[in-house]
């Protein structure tokens, strides 16, 4: 054969299995492709959805608690923005009908609160005419209980505000733990570090054992419309976990969504507590003309001029940094 005769033959085997390479290829940067901008547009909506957190349910409670970490968090005003973030950026906007299977691949959102959470699930129950029917509802606050074998039951929160009941005296004290620990002999208030790896602990075993009931909750569902995909609890490192519950704030589960030729599979997760800024002045000094920033709280000579959410931007417009030590020029 003529080493033509061998390159034609050459092409005619290796042709099918390259232009089958290349099509993998294809799918599978396409995967990758539209597992990211399913990652973006799932922390974007858990993003709008904790930025919520901060509109209280109730404004009166606002000023009734010490702690910045307390809430009343609006769970429906927080679900509506989550589902309208989501909406927007898998193409459901204004299709209330894909918006619902949408909810197929959502087994939990997950909302953390300061003295407990809400569990957004699959929930069977019956409806107004008697029959049995299932969909995603809202669970009741589910609080962060510990109970020791001497029968006391402490109520958690997000900080070392405590609920405690004393079985002993029959009795009920709250406070944060330095002000109720010697008006009680329960013994995890006698020992911070301790009470605080409790605390820790309990809180995230009891969103582990909910988040991993909702999923299975949600599986039943899923294999009685015939689907075949299998939900689990992802592995979330505990330390992860305990950065999680530093703080309200919001997890959304996603999975089972068709990427080529596997599934697209997630948790989000971003905290709702409103940090507050000290804005920033850009002034003048009228003495020599120089630009300076400084935070508002300092009283200087300076001239302002503008003002700035942060030093970043100040510095960007032209002003230089000055300290304001003792508030003195």
């Amino acid at each position: 054969m003529r080493i033509t005769d061998y390159a034609i033959l050459f092409v005619l085997i290796f042709f099918p299995v390259f232009w089958f390479y290349s099509m993998d290829m294809k799918d599978e940067a396409e995967a990758v492709r539209l597992e990211q901008q399913y990652t973006q547009a799932v922390q974007t909506a858990v993003q709008d959805a904790s930025s919520v957190m901060n509109l209280n349910e109730d404004p009166l409670l606002e000023t009734s608690y010490a702690s910045s970490k307390f809430t009343r968090v609006d769970k429906d005003l927080l679900l509506d923005t989550f589902m309208h973030t989501i909406s927007i950026n898998f193409g459901l906007d204004e299709d209330r009908s894909a918006q619902l299977a949408f909810m197929t691949y959502m087994p939990a959102l997950l909302v953390i609160d300061y003295d407990g959470y809400y569990i957004y699930q699959s929930t069977p129950y019956t409806n107004l005419e008697g029959r049995n029917a299932e969909e995603h509802l809202w669970t009741e606050k589910k609080m962060y209980i510990y109970a020791d074998e001497l029968g006391n039951t402490v109520r958690f929160t997000l900080d070392d505000y405590v609920y405690a009941y004393e079985h002993r005296t029959g009795q009920w004290v709250e406070g944060y733990l330095d002000e109720i620990r010697s008006l009680t002999r329960i013994p995890l208030l006698q020992d911070a570090d301790t009470f605080d790896q409790v605390r820790r602990h309990t809180i995230v075993s009891e969103i582990q054992d909910d988040l991993a009931y909702a999923i299975h909750v949600h599986n039943d569902k899923a294999l009685r419309n015939g689907y075949a995909y299998q939900f689990t609890l992802p592995v979330i490192p505990q330390e992860e976990w305990y950065n999680t519950i530093d703080d309200v704030g919001v997890m959304a589960f996603i999975q089972g969504i068709p990427v080529g030729a596997g599934y697209y599979n997630n948790y989000a997760f971003s905290g709702g507590r409103l940090v507050k800024t000290t804005p920033v002045v850009g002034g003048i000094d009228a003495e020599t003309g120089i630009k300076y920033y400084y935070p508002s709280t300092c009283n200087l000579a300076f001239v302002p001029m503008e003002r700035f959410t942060t030093s970043k931007e100040a510095a960007a417009a032209g002003y230089f940094e000055y300290g304001c030590i003792n508030n003195a020029h």
